[in-house]
């Protein structure tokens, strides 16, 4: 792994630079020439007894496994024998091995001077069929100095000189970097063909470390376009190539990759003992940068778990290294990213101290825009003291710096810094007067900054009772928003990021009913939950699917593009000024302004040709008329909203949409909520205890929509949780006045936002229900496990029983497979098993299933929410009789922002079926075996919300089942009918 540009640390995880495998040129022989030389430490005798061209190729096999500082003792000794004895080209090649061991090190100056000083030798005693050497490791370190334009252009020189000698192999090496430039400029598709071309040519060659850097380079790219399983099988077969030639920095390089792709799949485990075997090879082989790295990887990891204290731990031991290593700048940056997290943590001192501590080395190290960097943090952190003179003293200082620097990204940087503290003390003219001074380069900034300083914006001016301002910024806000959340990872649904944000959406539905704007502001606050593509898919499976999929890719490609774009321009911005490369800044900011044109008209297009694509793209806004249609008869549909100090409900019937609320914080409504679950999801809890909470969440959640008048001439309460109330046992609420749960006045259906109820009762999911092709009484059962699970084969009995021509699988026989053809019928399905949750990536929560073709995806037994989300379901009913199907991330991760519209209830959902059933906690075997015969019993006579409502009034009626331990936990979401 290499750092990035010069004095600018880039740590994020997964976006490939970081750890982009870049060709060095090959060595002549890629076998190790002296095994004996190469175990031991370099002894002064033995290389006194070498050749130049001995010591010269013992240089190049020690600098492929990875020992940096012995191969640069050999290529200097290399150097000064070829010298005395005349040697020119073994002179020229020494030069340009230790430029590039001292590329390795992160000393592009030397590099570079090496690098020339080779070429100039080469170019004045002609040795032409050296030449593509030197201008390829030129190029290398031009490219990771962020001058792109000259990298792209030495390597063509590479190329073209290779060609005039017909070395292959040197055509093949710098085409591969050129693939890296491709990547920075957004351009994937040329990218992913120059990789594939240099994966060709290394396999023609037989040349093992060109084709397994252009295997790593491949599955970079692709972990950045969203498909890490691809990546994993073409980094596995890298590290074998790299194995069998001893290629150390090949193998370390690949281990990090496969880090970043099993943490991209949320596989937090094998993403860890990728990056910790990563981190032994360098501890082994004494590669300290190497090793810092890998230690900062791992904080990295450690810190998005939330787990801050191990994170620190590791930021400690990078830090260590990276001071032993003379390296001010990025240790220093290790001291910052402490302090971030001791400030989160509220140990403001000892954040202080750190962040001081880091503004002091970096100004001794000269890293100006690091220094900016540590003066924003003080600035926050003295605000979080409560000290106002040191904040504006740091962000005085902060300005001087971005002026000296005259950077974008640096005057954004300060702008949203002075802004977003001046919010927080309630300072609305400093607000706008920051955001208005940096207006000009916030309008060429990225989305998150432009979401950031619009949100900002509303917020001041809607303190300052400027309410048209505040909505229109607050829609803007909303607006960039979505175009982040549509930046999604190919296969993964980022829904979460709206809940991340979602007080930009909670403050602009304050600004709008405050205008009495109320039908927009229940648009914004269905926005919140997110337009889930695949709930368009769904609802429109005759659309036509491959020009819509064909639009969606687009829409994420250019996103993907603008980020990449984005971010290769910023790392150019914060070069002190005389180090940028102007030419590839006004390039990358051309090109940057071309995407977002292009993707802004892509949105616009579609939403004026189709309005359903646009719902995939982000661009769909709930319309309150179609809702109130898709209302039957005695339906009312409950929408929450949660805001910081109060809890929204929109409650819309057929007649129109009235506002609820509640006065109560998030966080106290978070705890309620987190307390009634943990007593309900016991079968021994204390009734009383329970019973108190329980009626307060009544009061809480119901009581104000039934004041409001609308409810209790309903049958069916339709309810759209927001964040924590996906997890709220709705069923189980208590009325204290007439002692009774909300199942036994109401039949509750769950639905993800109130714009899939039209979309799901709509007439073109009515006709696809109707033209399923299923005998009437069709179902399928599953119970893989009945050994270990013997309740399963009861309730897939009680579905034969209840549904004529059942067909039931237990043991080994209810494979994924099988499962797959059974929801592919028509038929209602029941699964009996486990249900898996994935903590990390909901995505890929799963059921498990019997072992079936363990080769074959589609059979592996594990039945994955992306791999649903890819199937075309027509039944009306899935049954998930596991253990918390219904449960995504936010549950699991203590209510993590997050709308578990990945979860594999929800999936199910949007790949087709009419209903889902799922559980919200651990039930008891027996007591779901029990459940379920007395649903399929009631579904005889009735639809499925009436049916999962009659079989929770006869377990609450019934002697030894009663408490809500035993029925609160199943959740219908769907069509209701």
């Amino acid at each position: 792994m290499t750092r990035v540009g010069a004095g600018v640390a880039v740590w994020s995880l997964g976006l490939g630079l970081l750890q982009a495998c870049a060709e060095a040129p090959p060595a002549e022989s890629q076998r190790e020439p002296n095994a004996t030389l190469l175990s031991a430490p370099v002894s002064r005798d033995l290389i006194g007894a070498m050749s130049p061209d001995s010591l010269l190729k013992a240089g190049i096999a020690t600098y492929d496994q990875g020992r940096v500082d012995s191969a640069r003792a050999l290529l200097s000794a290399a150097l000064e024998g070829a010298v005395q004895t005349a040697d020119t080209l073994t002179r020229a090649r020494a030069l340009t091995w230790l430029g590039i061991a001292s590329w390795k090190q992160g000393d592009f100056m030397d590099a570079r001077q090496k690098g020339e000083e080779a070429l100039d030798l080469k170019l004045a005693v002609g040795l032409k069929d050296e030449l593509w050497r030197s201008y390829s490791a030129l190029g290398l370190v031009a490219f990771y100095e962020s001058r792109l334009a000259d990298a792209a252009a030495l390597f063509d020189q590479a190329i073209e000189e290779a060609r005039a000698v017909g070395d292959e192999q040197g055509i093949a090496a710098p085409a591969l970097n050129r693939g890296l430039i491709q990547f920075e400029f957004g351009d994937f598709a040329a990218a992913r063909q120059s990789f594939e071309t240099a994966i060709s040519a290394g396999r023609a060659l037989g040349d093992a470390k060109i084709e397994g850097n252009a295997l790593t380079n491949l599955a970079m790219l692709e972990i950045q376009l969203g498909d890490p399983s691809s990546a994993i099988s073409r980094l596995e077969e890298a590290r074998r190539l790299y194995r069998r030639i001893d290629y150390l920095h090949g193998e370390e390089n690949a281990l990090g990759q496969l880090g970043t792709a099993h943490l991209a799949l949320g596989d937090l485990g094998r993403a860890h003992a990728k990056f910790d075997s990563a981190l032994a090879l360098t501890r082994r082989e004494g590669l300290l940068p190497e090793e810092s790295m890998n230690l900062e990887l791992l904080a990295d990891l450690y810190r998005s778990a939330g787990d801050n204290q191990r994170a620190l731990q590791f930021y400690g031991q990078a830090r260590e290294i990276n001071e032993k290593l003379g390296d001010e700048t990025y240790a220093a940056a290790d001291l910052r990213s402490e302090a971030v997290i001791l400030a989160s943590m509220g140990d403001l001192t000892s954040a202080f101290e750190r962040a001081a501590s880091a503004l002091e080395m970096h100004r001794s190290a000269g890293a100006r825009f690091q220094e900016l960097q540590d003066l924003a943090v003080l600035a926050e952190i003295a605000q979080l003291r409560g000290r106002p003179m040191d904040v504006e003293r740091y962000l005085s200082e902060a300005e001087e710096r971005a002026a000296s620097l005259d950077s974008r990204p640096a005057r954004t940087e300060v702008a949203l810094t002075r802004a977003r503290i001046a919010d927080a003390d309630g300072d609305t003219k400093t607000v706008l007067a920051a955001l208005e001074g940096a207006a000009a380069d916030l309008a060429s900034s990225d989305y998150p900054s432009e979401w950031e300083a619009e949100w900002l914006a509303s917020r001041a001016h809607f303190q300052r009772d400027e309410l048209e301002a505040a909505a229109q910024a607050g829609r803007r806000a909303v607006e960039a928003s979505e175009r982040i959340r549509r930046n999604l990872a190919s296969g993964v649904l980022r829904t979460s990021l709206a809940s991340a944000r979602s007080e930009t959406y909670s403050d602009l539905v304050a600004v709008l009913l405050r205008q009495g704007s109320v039908e927009e502001a229940f648009q914004v606050a269905d926005a919140v939950r997110g337009h889930s593509l695949r709930e368009y898919l769904a609802a429109a499976r005759d659309a036509p699917l491959d020009a819509t999929a064909r639009e969606i890719a687009e829409g994420e490609e250019l996103l993907r593009r603008i980020e990449q774009l984005n971010s290769a321009l910023v790392s150019i911005e914060t070069l002190p000024p005389e180090e940028r490369d102007a030419e590839t800044g006004r390039e990358l900011a051309a090109r940057l302004g071309d995407a977002r044109d292009e993707y802004e008209s892509l949105l616009v297009r579609m939403s004026a040709r189709d309005a359903r694509t646009s719902a995939a793209l982000g661009g769909r806004k709930v319309d309150l008329r179609l809702v109130r249609e898709a209302l039957g008869p005695g339906e009312v549909l409950l929408e929450y909203l949660i805001t910081p100090e109060r809890l929204l409900i929109f409650v819309v019937t057929a007649d129109g949409v009235r506002i609820a609320e509640s006065t109560i914080s998030a966080r106290n409504l978070a705890s309620r909520v987190r307390i009634a679950r943990e007593l309900i999801g016991r079968p021994d809890s204390d009734p009383e205890a329970l019973r108190e909470v329980l009626i307060e969440l009544f009061d809480i959640l119901i009581q104000p929509a039934a004041r409001a008048g609308a409810i209790y001439q309903a049958s069916t309460l339709a309810i759209v949780p927001q964040g924590v109330l996906t997890y709220a046992p709705f069923a189980a609420l208590l009325d204290k006045v007439t002692n009774r749960y909300l199942a036994e006045s109401f039949a509750v259906l769950s639905l993800p936002s109130a714009a899939a109820l039209p979309l799901l009762r709509g007439p073109e999911r009515r006709r696809l229900a109707a033209s399923a092709q299923s005998p009437e009484g069709n179902a399928h059962a599953f119970a893989p496990f009945p050994s270990s699970l013997p309740a399963t084969a009861v309730e897939a009995e009680a579905v034969a029983a209840a549904i004529p021509k059942t067909s039931v699988a237990l043991g080994p026989e209810a494979t994924e497979a099988g499962l797959r053809r059974a929801l592919g019928s028509g038929g209602l399905v029941h699964v009996a098993t486990h249900g898996a949750l994935n903590l990390r990536n909901p995505m890929f929560s799963r059921l498990e299933l019997a072992d079936g073709e363990r080769d074959l995806p589609e059979d592996d037994g594990r039945l994955e929410v992306h791999e649903v989300l890819g199937l075309a379901i027509r039944g009306p009913l899935v049954y998930l009789s596991g253990c918390e199907t219904g449960l995504g991330r936010a549950w699991s991760t203590r209510f993590a922002p997050g709308e578990d519209y990945t979860t594999l209830a929800q999936a199910f959902l949007y790949a087709g079926v009419g209903n889902v059933i799922a559980t919200l906690w651990r039930v008891e075997d027996e007591g779901a075996a029990d459940f379920a015969r007395l649903f399929y019993t009631e579904l005889a006579s009735s639809n499925p919300v009436a049916a999962l409502s009659g079989a929770q009034r006869a377990m609450i009626a019934s002697d030894d089942r009663s408490a809500p331990y035993y029925w609160a936990a199943y959740r219908l979401s769907g069509t209701g009918t």
